[in-house]
């Protein structure tokens, strides 16, 4: 099995790159967050898939091996092939899909294309247990993350109340009565300048 090439990249469309390894050119199929993350020329290096059918040996590359990992478990679910699972992979993250998978967001599921409603329901089903919990998930937030950001937002919301209160401690009240009547008038009529 074909685990990684390396080499020139001869060609590159959204669908399939051709990498020239030694005077040899693999094509390898990619999905879009591939090919955004190819450069255009030069040297190039990803991680593939090797699959082998009746009629062909096809590979599938990615730039990352999470990606790839996603990739083969996708196959491994009845009724989604290669061809479904990189176009899965073009229109969702990786870190995405895998959130999505495991807290049953079947909306979510459902929006990609290719994936009706019993196919993201056997996806949950058949992947929860293999994504992990949530907290493992890159980009998650705990509870003591989320506590802190509460915190900052309250306190946050506590300085600008005393921002307002010592503002208008300050400042005279004919300038507050001024300011907010020229506030509240700006959209009935300008005011000329002379």
């Amino acid at each position: 099995m074909i685990a990684l090439v390396r080499g020139t990249l001869a060609y590159k469309s959204s669908n399939h790159v051709i990498i020239d390894v030694g005077g040899v050119g693999y094509r390898l199929f990619i999905s879009l967050s591939t090919f955004y993350s190819l450069p255009e020329t030069g040297e190039v290096s990803l991680f593939t898939h090797t699959h082998v059918r009746e009629d062909a040996l096809l590979l599938y590359g990615f730039m990352s091996l999470e990606e790839k990992d996603l990739f083969v478990i996708l196959i491994g679910i009845s009724g989604i092939g290669p061809k479904v699972a990189i176009n899965i992979l073009s229109h969702i993250p990786a870190g995405d899909l895998k959130r999505a998978i495991a807290t049953g967001d079947i909306k979510r599921l459902t929006g990609l294309p290719g994936i009706g409603k019993k196919t993201a329901e056997r996806l949950v089903l058949e992947l929860k247990d293999k994504i992990g919990p949530i907290e493992d998930l890159p980009g998650s937030v705990d509870s003591t993350t989320a506590t802190a950001h509460q915190q900052v937002l309250w306190l946050t919301m506590l300085f600008q109340r005393w921002l307002i209160w010592a503002t208008k401690r300050i400042m005279p009240v004919k300038f507050w009565k001024a300011w907010n009547w020229r506030r509240t008038c700006r959209w009935k009529k300008p005011l000329k300048e002379h």
